[in-house]
């Protein structure tokens, strides 16, 4: 059960932190992760569509790097070929860059 509520703060505080930045593009964001099994789904309606495009990180895993924060991934899932395609371009390396302040501590006893 505690798990479960744990995952269920971890999702809002992730959604409320990249709903922001794809509103230009997509309408109702959600972003759900699950600790346990390591796996983050993002979900958005793209302005101009009918249907939601899904993507799935699997295997997530928190790093530091010269002193920045990443996200990283074992693989990628996606429900359109062109999304799966876009996120491999922007990201060859399987991983993202978090902003220089995140609190990679904090995080790590979260994620």
């Amino acid at each position: 059960m505690f798990g479960a509520l744990k995952d269920m703060a971890v999702s809002s505080a992730v959604t409320s932190n990249l709903a922001p930045l794809v509103e230009v593009y997509c309408t109702g964001f959600k972003a759900t992760v699950d600790t346990k099994n390591k796996v983050m789904v993002f979900e958005g309606l793209p302005k101009g569509e009918s249907a939601p495009v899904r993507a799935e990180l699997h295997g997530y895993r928190l790093h530091q790097e010269g002193g920045r924060v990443f996200i990283g991934y074992a693989s990628l899932r996606a429900n359109r070929d062109w999304l799966r395609a876009l996120v491999e371009a922007l990201l060859p390396q399987k991983r993202v860059l978090l902003p220089e302040d995140t609190p990679y501590d904090l995080l790590k006893q979260h994620l």
